[in-house]
């Protein structure tokens, strides 16, 4: 499974050469206190203007490259010419996924716009963590709360959590929070039908991944709100879906109800499409027909 990073341009550069080191090596050790054995790379994107990762600027006349030839711990150096640079990260989006940034303005809760808002819709369509320097407290803590803004400046309600690492320690914090709860102990008090549990054991480990994010996301919020989160589906029948962008290309769209006369949702069934309406036909029938089913 990979881990992947998006840098925060925002948190960069640090005041000196002295400081940036010590920061950036802090951030780094946080990325590697996340790496188990069922990792397979560490990827990092870097919204750019046509530079790579080599250039990135830790400080003033000091880069990513002068990071690398610097450590004097071979195995981490080892480890930094092994990241899988991903800039200019723009680039590395479908069209989809481009035209989904486009849709919103992105900034820290209770914060002024940063200089390089884009970064925090990268890391959220992407399923990313953040790798910050810890330039100021702004950067310190291990998740960022982000609010949105549509057309017009319009207030988007469904704000996001964002995981940070800027130090050594928000690794271990991540660490621990991703150990792979089951399907029925993440949605609890909500239901999953036998039909869902089944599709997403059959998940590949990106896509379970950002599944399980998304779920956990919508049981904090008890499955209400809209975009870009939610949508009611039209003749659907009262099905709602939970949407996100699947591992490597395409979308998944999760499909669930209220169950009636109780506050609760039951997941029905989950698909992966890669056109507008794929899917759709064939998933809306069938989860209305396990809903009827559930009733029995």
């Amino acid at each position: 499974m990979d881990l992947s990073f998006c840098i925060n341009n925002n948190s960069f550069p640090s005041e000196n050469v002295e400081i940036g080191n010590t920061l950036f090596n802090d951030a780094i050790q946080g990325v590697l206190n996340l790496i188990t054995s069922d990792n397979k790379r560490i990827i990092l994107y870097y919204d750019s203007n046509n530079k790579n990762l080599s250039d990135l600027e830790i400080a003033e006349n000091y880069t990513y490259e002068n990071f690398r030839e610097n450590c004097e711990d071979e195995d981490l150096r080892l480890l930094l010419y092994e990241i899988e640079d991903k800039s200019p990260a723009l680039d590395e989006l479908s069209e989809e996924q481009i035209n989904e940034l486009s849709e919103y303005n992105y900034y820290i809760t209770g914060e002024a716009f940063d200089k390089f808002p884009d970064v925090y819709g990268i890391a959220w369509i992407l399923d990313a963590y953040l790798l910050s320097l810890a330039t100021s407290e702004k950067w310190l803590p291990p998740e960022l709360k982000i609010n949105m803004s549509g057309e017009h400046g319009k207030y988007i309600t469904e704000g996001i959590s964002l995981k940070n690492v800027s130090t050594s320690e928000h690794g271990l914090i991540h660490l621990s929070a991703n150990t792979e709860n089951s399907l029925e102990e993440i949605l609890t008090p909500h239901l999953a039908s036998r039909e869902m549990i089944e599709w997403h054991s059959n998940q590949i480990k990106e896509n379970k991944k950002i599944i399980n994010n998304k779920l956990k996301l919508a049981v904090s919020r008890n499955f209400n709100g809209g975009l870009p989160l939610f949508e009611t589906l039209n003749d659907g029948d009262g099905l709602r879906e939970i949407r996100m962008h699947a591992y490597a290309g395409g979308a998944i769209r999760i499909l669930y109800k209220n169950i009636k006369k109780s506050p609760n949702q039951i997941i029905l069934i989950g698909f992966i499409k890669h056109s507008d309406n794929e899917g759709y036909g064939k998933n809306i029938p069938l989860a209305n027909e396990i809903y009827e089913s559930s009733k029995q």
